[in-house]
Formats: C-alpha cells, sequence, structure tokens
C-alpha cells in the first residue's frame, strides 16, 4: 500500500459515519430500547422536578444537575458500548452497578468541558483588544466573538472527543492519545461533533411551541434523546474507523 493510500485510509468519512449513525440505532433499536430506556425516564423525572419547583429548589438546583450528568455519564457509556461491541456488553434492561468505567468517563466528561469552557472564555478576551481593528474592516463584534470562542472551542472538543467512545469501551486513553488518533481528522470530527449536533439542535428548537402540552414537551423530550443517541453512535463510528487496524494508537485497556 503506498504512502497516500494509507494516508486516505485514516481519514474519517464523514458521510458514511453519519449516515451509520441513523441506520445502527434504527437496526439495533431493542437493545436501545431495553438499556437505554431507565436512564433517560431517569433523566426526564430529574428535569421535570427541577422546572417544578423552579425557584424554590434553590440550591438543589445544583444537586439536579450534578445527579443529571451522573446519570447521563451512565446512559452515555451505555450507547458508546451498545454501538462498538454490541448489545450483549449491556446486562439486561441496562441495570448494572456504577464501576470505574463510570467515574473515568464522568471524570473525562466534566475535565474535557471545562477545559473547552476555559479555552472559550480565554480567547473571547481578544476581541475586546483587537475590536477596534476588525471592526474597521468590516467585522461587528458579535462575529468576531463567536469566531474567537466558538470555532477554536469546537475544535478542541471535537480533538479530545475520542477519549469518550475509548474510555467506554474499557480503555485508558489520554489528552496525548486523543490528540493524535486525531491528527489530520481535526476539521471532519469538528462537523461530527460540534456542527452536526447544532443542526439537529436547532432542528429541535424549531420544533418548541411556547404554548406546548405536556404530552408534547414528552414526545419532544423523547425525540430529543434520540438525537442524542444519535449524536453519541457518531462519535463511537468515528473512534471505530480512527482505531481500525492501528494498533500504534490503542490506548492501555484497563487492568
Amino acid at each position: 500500500m503506498g504512502e497516500n493510500e494509507k494516508e486516505d485510509h485514516m481519514k474519517i468519512r464523514v458521510q458514511k459515519v453519519i449516515l451509520a449513525a441513523f441506520i445502527i440505532p434504527w437496526l439495533m433499536r431493542r437493545e436501545f430500547l431495553n438499556k437505554v430506556s431507565l436512564p433517560i425516564l431517569l433523566l426526564m423525572a430529574l428535569g421535570y422536578l427541577g422546572w417544578f419547583l423552579g425557584d424554590v429548589a434553590g440550591g438543589l438546583g445544583f444537586l439536579f444537575s450534578f445527579l443529571q450528568l451522573l446519570i447521563y455519564a451512565y446512559f452515555a457509556v451505555t450507547c458508546h458500548r451498545i454501538v462498538l461491541l454490541g448489545g450483549e456488553s449491556v446486562p439486561r434492561l441496562g441495570i448494572r452497578k456504577w464501576t470505574s468505567r463510570e467515574t473515568r468517563f464522568f471524570g473525562w466528561l466534566v475535565g474535557i468541558y471545562l477545559m473547552v469552557g476555559i479555552a472559550s472564555l480565554t480567547l473571547i478576551m481578544l476581541p475586546s483588544i483587537l475590536s477596534p481593528v476588525m471592526e474597521a474592516n468590516g467585522f461587528s463584534m458579535v462575529q468576531v466573538l463567536f469566531i474567537a470562542a466558538v470555532i477554536p472551542g469546537l475544535y478542541l472538543l471535537a480533538r479530545l472527543s475520542m477519549i469518550f467512545p475509548a474510555t467506554a469501551v474499557d480503555e485508558r486513553p489520554n489528552i496525548k492519545w486523543a490528540w493524535e488518533i486525531s491528527q489530520g481528522n481535526g476539521w471532519r470530527l469538528v462537523v461530527i461533533v460540534g456542527i452536526f449536533p447544532v443542526i439537529t439542535g436547532w432542528i429541535l428548537k424549531v420544533m418548541e411551541r411556547a404554548d406546548s402540552t405536556l404530552i408534547e414537551d414528552l414526545v419532544l423530550f423523547l425525540i430529543s434523546f434520540i438525537v442524542i443517541i444519535i449524536e453519541i453512535a457518531a462519535v463511537s463510528l468515528s473512534y471505530r474507523e480512527l482505531t481500525a487496524g492501528q494498533s500504534n494508537y490503542a490506548p492501555q485497556p484497563t487492568q
């Protein structure tokens, strides 16, 4: 195999990944229905409880958010494992004890999003310094803030996102590994991890109604979780493409 062929082989096929992210959850709908229903119901219950209590919750709002993040980590690990390892990798009904795998995933979830947030906040300070020059050349402050914070933040998130499926399948990834495995595919991953969710999120936003009924809210909530499953599947499939036949890039397995 020539060098160019080898290089092409390592490129993520974005269209294939996104298409497969729709197809695989549909083909495995029974596994997903049986094994992620409980965390979805718990997340719905916490969401509505927090909304119902509103300002009365006070400090409980933080507790609700923390519990939702814990349950989401459990939910995301389950989705990654079903896509990458098959339905048999998750117990019947998806009920299992919390393990070090989920703890590592939760830690990476918090850590990576904190890194992205801090990086974006740091970058967002630059326009305040450069705004006179930018506005003189036809850029508004809003445009500058978007370019300076959102795009680099999405790029960083995209490059580090492979840590999530790797952790879910019991590997021991780190930032250096994620950066190396995603080399040459950064903008492809931005499409999958950043732009694709932005588009689906916009579609869901358009579907919202100010005077919606409880039934409509529940249906939209369920649709949003179907969309999240598709987005998680896209990340899993990107990981599969990048690590296929590349043993040199495999993170260390859990002992």
